[in-house]
């Protein structure tokens, strides 16, 4: 969470959503990680995963953001 915050602070701007959501992957990623299973921290960890993942959802949907490649392939 270190490094959004730093971020933020600092007044730097993600140039895509995919890269604020894998600095917060990584966040969830670490904390799965370094925290012992069956912890407060541990079980939070998946509540607050769902909270992110359900309010990226509804704001991109509200701002029409795509979050990921279409896929379009060049037809030649």
């Amino acid at each position: 969470m270190a490094n959004i915050g730093t971020n933020v602070k600092q007044g730097k701007v993600y140039q895509l959503v995919t890269q604020y959501s894998s600095d917060w992957d990584l966040m969830f990623e670490n904390a799965h990680q370094y925290n012992e299973d069956g912890s407060m921290i541990y079980k939070d960890l998946y509540t607050l995963q769902r909270v992110f993942k359900n309010a990226l959802e509804a704001a991109t949907k509200v701002h029409r953001i795509v979050l990921e490649d279409p896929g379009y392939e060049d037809e030649d």
